[in-house]
């Protein structure tokens, strides 16, 4: 009959409006706007104003997540539960890719993150004894660097420098990325190259290549505080 028509039309139509859309690549989503990009990782930087969402989009790689604001947001996964977080400024977390979700700014402050994707995926092998896990804290005369994850893949660590503190010489053997915590106005000290300042605004990255040997000085009045993310 034409009534039993149109109720089976209504609720086909209520289903589909229900259903999620379809994902797109994270490098698609409107809200990522990708400001870096090479060989071992793509950096975006997401923002969300409070009660704005972004569109379902795909992960692929996993990626480290840099919490640049407090916030309240919500996660849902497409095909599983939805999830309500409070995170803070500073917070850093390691996510697997492989999912679809979206994700909202359901607080009344702004929602600012950077994530950095992992490109080269080193699978662990059976059989073959895994790098081990190098955590820990170093504190030196107003100087700390706290390596807070480690694993095959990459290495976080937050150094935080007293004003007129020097990180005392030190070697970086990956590449890797250092994102500003804080406004930095460091002196940098490399070894065998002239002296040259490092300024950066609070969120902002610097790409830095394997092998250098440098030492850093703090040459503000505030203390700097940055994360130097490495790619094993």
């Amino acid at each position: 009959t034409y009534a039993s028509w149109l109720l089976m039309l209504l609720l086909v139509t209520a289903a589909l409006a229900q259903a999620p859309s379809p994902a797109v690549d994270v490098s698609a989503e409107p809200s990522h706007k990708l400001i870096f990009s090479n060989e071992f990782t793509r950096l975006f930087r997401v923002e969300l104003a409070p009660g704005q969402s972004t569109q379902w989009h795909h992960h692929a790689h996993d990626y480290v997540v840099v919490h640049l604001s407090a916030a309240q947001v919500g996660d849902e996964p497409q095909g599983g539960p939805a999830a309500r977080h409070t995170v803070r400024f500073g917070q850093v977390s390691l996510i697997a890719g492989g999912f679809s979700h979206r994700v909202t700014n359901q607080g009344s402050t702004p929602f600012h993150v950077l994530a950095i994707e992992i490109l080269q995926k080193k699978p662990v092998r059976a059989g073959r004894p895994s790098q081990p896990s190098e955590r820990g804290l170093e504190i030196g005369n107003g100087t700390s660097a706290d390596t807070i994850l480690d694993n095959h893949e990459v290495r976080v660590t937050e150094t935080l420098l007293a004003p007129g503190a020097t990180r005392e010489k030190h070697r970086h053997r990956w590449p890797h990325l250092l994102v500003a915590l804080s406004d930095l106005e460091l002196h940098d000290l490399p070894q065998g190259r002239p002296a040259s300042a490092l300024r950066a605004r609070t969120g902002d990255a610097r790409w830095a290549p394997a092998g250098a040997t440098h030492a850093l000085m703090n040459m503000g009045r505030q203390q700097a505080r940055f994360l130097v993310v490495d790619f094993k």
